[in-house]
């Protein structure tokens, strides 16, 4: 049987491991570059995918054990958090720059100001920010 790497292609291959003998992944951009089509249907692509298993030339998705998932999708979360993190400071420091005079009246932080929101709120409106 063959999957194709989707979003949720975890939750299917284990559940249809136990039930039949052989479960192949896929590679979407690999089948992609072999199988370009012009129509994609799902009846299509399951065509195409049957082909390519019978024939041997299925590209195949590496299928790591759950004991070596569960790290990695943990690092690739704890990486996302940090870039929203980093996105947020950039931001932050974006509206600091257009409004210079909001910059110098408090010293910034990595703590969030308890009442420092409302200062900002002139700055966050179209008005607020053609007058800085």
């Amino acid at each position: 049987m063959v999957i194709e790497a989707t979003r949720n292609w975890t939750v299917i291959y284990h559940w249809v491991e136990e039930l039949v003998d052989e479960v192949h992944l896929a590679h979407t951009l690999k089948v992609k570059a072999i199988a370009d089509a012009k129509i994609k249907t799902d009846k299509i692509d399951t065509g195409i995918l049957a082909r390519l298993l019978r024939s041997g030339l299925l590209p195949e998705a590496c299928v790591l054990a759950p004991a070596a998932r569960e790290p990695r999708d943990f690092l690739r979360q704890r990486m996302f958090f940090i870039w929203v993190r980093t996105m947020t400071k950039n931001r932050i420091w974006g509206l600091l720059d257009r409004c210079p005079d909001l910059a110098n009246s408090r010293p910034v932080t990595n703590c969030p100001p308890s009442s420092g929101w409302p200062r900002w709120s002139p700055c966050l409106s179209n008005s607020g920010i053609e007058k800085c």
